[in-house]
């Protein structure tokens, strides 16, 4: 088989999203053996495409990598996912939080990329411990982000004083 018009392919890469087809001209192919031109099928010209062949780079900031704090510390610790393609914050992602493997932390979105996760330690046990806080963020187009800060529940410093009275009725 030979083609009778010049043939014209597509290579469809992957994440290419096609947002209008058209149909226009036929291809005809020629059969040797017949000298027929049969038609076989249309070709299409597509309007408009958008590629993405990759995600936008991103770094993620957060506090330092490990904290100390006192058991009954209720605070807050915020966290920002950056694109660094466009040098700026990234809003409305998924951030999922881990503290002691369950995922039991609060988090709000401050706008511009900048995340606010509450931490609360009275859930905590004190000895001291330290804890590991994962927080990951994640949004389509972008690359996922976890940071890890490490958390070190003391306990409360305390003291007894024993109290007795002089004298003693029994």
């Amino acid at each position: 088989m030979k083609w009778s018009k010049q043939l014209y392919s597509v290579l469809i890469l992957s994440f290419i999203f096609v947002l209008s087809i058209h149909s226009t001209s036929s291809v005809f192919l020629e059969n040797e053996n017949l000298n027929d031109q049969v038609r076989t099928m249309d070709t299409i010209f597509i309007d408009e495409i958008f590629v993405q062949s990759s995600v936008n780079e991103t770094t993620a900031y957060g506090p330092p990598m490990t904290i100390d704090v006192r058991w009954g510390w209720t605070g807050n610790l915020t966290f920002i996912y950056w694109d660094i393609t466009k040098d700026e914050g990234i809003p409305g992602a998924n951030v999922t939080c881990f503290l002691l493997g369950v995922s039991i932390l609060d988090y709000f979105d401050l706008g511009n990329g900048t995340y606010l996760v509450e931490v609360n330690t009275t859930h905590l046990w004190t000895q001291p411990t330290r804890y590991y806080l994962f927080a990951n963020f994640n949004k389509t187009g972008f690359e996922y982000q976890e940071i890890v800060t490490a958390i070190t529940v003391f306990p409360v410093p305390t003291h007894l004083v024993v109290f007795s009275p002089e004298v003693n009725l029994y």
